[in-house]
Formats: structure tokens, sequence, C-alpha cells
């Protein structure tokens, strides 16, 4: 199946959404941790397109992410010139919606008009197997880093960077 995954934010008392980044045909490893507070399929209409919505908690994410990052530098999985990169990004893209009491928002959006997410039978919804799959990485973030880990030990330095890197959107 055919995808986009979009990230977004929206404020609790707050009418707009704001954009945070757009990936295609994944979901990046940085999407996943940011939706760590309380994930939940949610009820929110953003558009009439095909697609799954999870919700969760913004300020645990945005917590769970530096976590994440610092880890990986003090685990010497990420060089420290990388980890100023990435934190840096993340700020820019991410703090003004920090103590906003705001959710963050994963929406996938099928580009085959074939599968009409909407229709799929509940036990075989997509939002609830990707809900499942963030919960399983989230619970196995030792994996995470053993893998990150075996990357780093075989030089693949280029590998890691993509898989940590988020396309954020420009402001």
């Amino acid at each position: 199946m055919s995808f986009n995954s979009v990230l977004f934010v929206k404020a609790k008392d707050s009418v707009e959404t704001y954009s945070l980044s757009e990936y295609g045909f994944d979901i990046p490893l940085s999407f996943y941790i940011l939706l760590s507070g309380n994930v939940r399929l949610s009820k929110l209409s953003v558009d009439s397109k095909s697609s799954a919505l999870l919700e969760a908690d913004f300020d645990t994410g945005y917590d769970k992410l530096f976590w994440f990052l610092q880890s990986c530098l003090d685990m010497q999985i990420i060089e420290p010139d990388l980890h100023e990169s990435l934190v840096k990004q993340a700020h820019f893209a991410l703090d003004s919606f920090y103590e906003q009491k705001a959710n963050i928002y994963l929406q996938i959006v099928s580009n085959v008009e074939l599968i009409d997410l909407d229709d799929m039978e509940e036990d075989d919804d997509f939002g609830s197997m990707i809900l499942t799959d963030i919960e399983n990485t989230l619970s196995n973030l030792h994996s995470v880093f053993n893998q990150l880990r075996d990357l780093k030990r075989c030089g693949n330095d280029a590998e890691i960077e993509q898989t940590l890197l988020c396309p954020w959107s420009e402001k």
C-alpha cells in the first residue's frame, strides 16, 4: 500500500492545526517517539481523504524525543555534531507547542484509490495496526538502540542519520 504520513499539532483551545512534517511511504522513527504520550485513535475531523488518524499528548512525546536523542549520544550511537544538529532542528520545529496543552497527530493518507481505509473491517483497521506498531516499538526501545548500535559497529553512520532525521516542515 502506498501512503503518506503527516504529522501535525493542535493546541487544546485552538481551532488551527500546524503541520510539522510529511513523509512518503513510511513512518519515521521520530514520529513514533513523538506519539509516545498516550497514543490513541483520534476522532478529529481533518479532511475527506481516506486516512487513519492517531493522536497523543504532545509534551510527553516532546520530552521522549529529546531523551531518545540524548540517549543515542550517551551510548555513542551518534556523534556530538549530529546530536547538536538533530536537537537544534527539533527545538526549532517543536518548542512553540511545548506546555501549550497540545496534542500531536499522525495522519496516514492512502495514495491508492483502490483501498478505502474508512471501509476496512474494524479488526483489520489500518489505524489500529499502526497504533499497535507504535506501541510495540515504544515498548521495545532497547531493541531500537541495539539495532542502531549494530549499524554503528558496521560503520553505517549515514543510515543512522537517515533513521533519526525528521523532515520538519518549514515555518
